[in-house]
């Protein structure tokens, strides 16, 4: 049989059986499952950053037009999900929902796992690429964020699938830039991460790693006038250019200020409302008018933390420039502290982790000091094989990962750990890939073929 089509046939099983795996493991851990159902306390309904279900349901263009709080990417799954519920409204209607998104998160898991296969196999070999990607699988923060019905799963999904993307136009600047260009767009319907500014990095990436000028041109043009065209949008009805509402929260968190805003008071400014339906609410669709979700959470997409969100980030930038340089900079080691500590050590406690007697050898492998010090190793092992006609590329190839690292340190403290996970799975297997490759230039090319599954 021809190597690619074994090749092909390795990948589909590694999918298979990622998504057999995750199907399972639910099935055997729900006796676990709180109310039956979930595997950590909070519902799809209850983050911050989703709509109600009901008005999903009932008028799920309506309510993705009026979403100012993120971007609508993750409601627009649940609304797509939502269309075929039989249950039409309240606790039912979120519970269904919620059970369907649990397999599109495993069907997730099974695209991370096929991709990490294929890329280790063309950086090392299929049986390495076979056994490292099945061992990244059962990795507690997988299977943590892979249960956890919020954005962070197919966020770290989509950038790792981007960033294969790049490194295939590193190593072939000519080759279409349409796959990275939809990726990226998914990315910024998805998390406001991806928004302009991330625009302009992967645009200087492309530039770095030398891709055709006509490629560059197609990328912005696309990408600028379908995020240009939202972001208009957004501008015009809600007087941001950004979708993340609690930004200016976020900002306070990330230097330690909650002196006037933190996360309890921000939970309960809808409480602070008038009494009864205000004239401004008859007025608005439902996205932005109701208060209270059925799980019992505020609806934080309600008009009125319009004006609390523009109030917060004025305060909290003006907070960021009342510290010295020595304060941030303390403020920022912090934030880095907590973003290297186990991704499973989430705010909430997962009913599967908690049972999976290999997690604690996984979170010491997965933290401090283990993960910071084996990715600068394999930083520095890697330079050793960089090219000095290639460094502009490879520094194009890492940019977006400085980004995304930066952002996760800089605008965030005490969820650091999961801002991390959305680069575990390149900070894997770069390890692996630099590790193989040491390996190989040691003990010779008849144990270690480095251009086995070339192409």
């Amino acid at each position: 049989m021809p190597r690619s089509r074994v090749y092909l046939l390795l990948s589909i099983a590694v999918g298979l059986l990622t998504f057999a795996f995750y199907v399972g493991l639910e099935a055997s851990m729900r006796p676990y499952a709180l109310d039956g159902i979930y595997f950590q306390q909070w519902t799809s309904e209850t983050m911050m950053q989703t709509l109600a279900i009901e008005d999903l349901r009932r008028a799920p263009i309506e309510s993705l037009w009026y979403l100012h709080m993120q971007p609508p990417l993750l409601d627009t799954i649940r609304a797509i999900v939502a269309h075929f519920a039989n249950a039409s409204e309240g606790i039912a209607l979120v519970r269904e929902v919620d059970q369907r998104l649990y397999l599109v998160w495993a069907l997730a898991a099974a695209m991370l796992a096929t991709a990490m296969f294929r890329w280790l196999a063309r950086l090392t070999n299929t049986t390495i690429a076979f056994l490292a990607t099945l061992l990244f699988m059962i990795h507690p923060g997988v299977i943590s964020y892979a249960t956890l019905l919020d954005g962070t799963f197919l966020s770290a999904v989509c950038i790792f699938l981007t960033y294969f993307e790049l490194w295939k136009l590193r190593r072939d600047p000519n080759r279409s830039i349409l796959p990275l260009t939809f990726l990226f767009l998914a990315l910024a319907l998805l998390r406001t991460l991806f928004q302009w500014p991330a625009l302009i990095v992967f645009a200087a990436s492309l530039i770095l790693m030398k891709v055709p000028r006509r490629s560059i041109v197609v990328y912005l043009t696309i990408c600028g006038v379908v995020l240009g065209s939202y972001l208009v949008k957004q501008y015009a009805m809600f007087g941001t250019t950004s979708s993340f509402g609690w930004r200016g929260l976020n900002m306070c968190r990330s230097i330690g200020s909650s002196e006037r805003y933190d996360m309890g008071t921000y939970h309960a400014a809808i409480h602070s409302l008038p009494l009864g339906t205000t004239e401004e609410e008859k007025n608005a669709p439902a996205a932005l008018s109701r208060r209270i979700k059925s799980t019992g959470t505020p609806n934080f997409n309600h008009l009125s933390f319009l004006s609390l969100n523009r109030e917060m980030v004025d305060y909290c930038a003006e907070r960021v420039r009342q510290l010295s340089l020595r304060e941030l900079l303390e403020a920022y080691r912090l934030n880095s502290q907590i973003y290297f500590s186990p991704s499973s050590h989430y705010v909430t406690p997962n009913e599967i982790v908690v049972r999976l007697p290999w997690r604690e050898g996984y979170d010491k492998l997965f933290s401090t000091p283990f993960l910071p010090a084996a990715l600068g190793v394999a930083l520095l092992l890697a330079i050793r094989y960089v090219r000095s006609d290639s460094i502009t590329r490879y520094v194009g190839l890492i940019l977006p990962g400085v980004y995304i690292f930066a952002v996760s340190v800089l605008g965030e403290r005490g969820e650091n750990m999961r801002l991390k996970f959305l680069l575990e799975p390149l900070f894997y297997l770069f390890i692996i890939f630099t590790l193989y490759r040491t390996f190989a230039a040691m003990v010779g090319p008849r144990i270690f073929s480095l251009n086995r599954w070339k192409r």
